[in-house]
């Protein structure tokens, strides 16, 4: 059984906030990494491909796209 993704969607706000984080030289790296997946997961890139290009793992990507849509539902 396949499992779907979280979707992720970003108002122009959010989107702005988010990169701007990544973006900042003194931003948390873990912070930098939560944005990383929000901001991907909003373009579309499967949770596959996250892994692939961020480093990080399945259970990690999940965590994040479920705790974005529970705060902005």
């Amino acid at each position: 059984m396949r499992l779907f993704a979280q979707a992720v969607e970003l108002t122009a706000r959010q989107r702005g906030l988010l990169v701007n984080l990544v973006r900042a030289a003194k931003s948390q790296q873990r912070l930098v990494e939560r944005a990383q997946i929000v901001l991907a997961a909003a373009d579309g890139r499967s949770n596959e491909q996250l892994v692939r290009d961020l480093g990080v793992t399945q259970p990690t990507i999940r965590k994040w796209r479920r705790r974005w849509a529970q705060a902005w539902p």
